[in-house]
């Protein structure tokens, strides 16, 4: 569960996570581009620092999920990995550059795209909605979706994104 500061953090995010359009579209490997069968094994919260672009910091919460294949024949052990951090502003209106703000809008539409396949609808109270998630995860049930690698070549750096696309089991009481 999370600590009381980085619960307090997200609550202090709850009006850009309401106006937040739901989109659904790490170090270690990831699978190929494309969609894959996955048991959602772990949601991880933190404080952290969004880098604005002019080199100015500023707090943020960060949520990351984790995964593993269902299906995995190229390995003795399903694939395990984390997806893309979720580096959120938990003042978003202290951001003063607009490219900054873009980059924050952008990451919290995905994130609301992930709870609300996960949720089965649009949440509108971010904290309540990343518990339920994280109750989901540790129930007896698990918790199954196909989720979409996306990759991007930017000169010599590969930016990786995933998008949750459906709830296959695992779904919220």
């Amino acid at each position: 569960m999370m600590n009381n500061e980085t619960k307090n953090a997200f609550a202090n995010m709850q009006n850009t996570f309401a106006t937040a359009t739901a989109e659904s579209g790490g170090g270690t490997p990831w699978p190929a581009a494309g969609e894959h069968q996955c048991y959602l094994i772990g949601i991880h919260t933190d404080t952290g620092e969004f880098r604005q672009s002019d080199g100015q910091m500023f707090p943020s919460a960060t949520i990351q999920f984790e995964y593993e294949l269902c299906d995995d024949p190229d390995r003795p052990s399903p694939l395990q990995w984390r997806g893309a951090i979720f580096n959120l502003p938990t003042n978003p209106g202290q951001i003063t550059l607009d490219g900054s703000k873009k980059r924050a809008e952008i990451e919290m539409n995905r994130l609301k795209g992930h709870l609300s396949v996960l949720l089965g609808s649009e949440p509108t109270n971010m904290v309540g909605a990343l518990e339920q998630v994280s109750g989901m995860i540790q129930s007896d049930q698990a918790v199954v979706c196909n989720v979409r690698c996306n990759y991007r070549e930017v000169g010599d750096r590969v930016y990786k994104t995933e998008y949750i696309r459906e709830l296959l089991s695992g779904a919220a009481s």
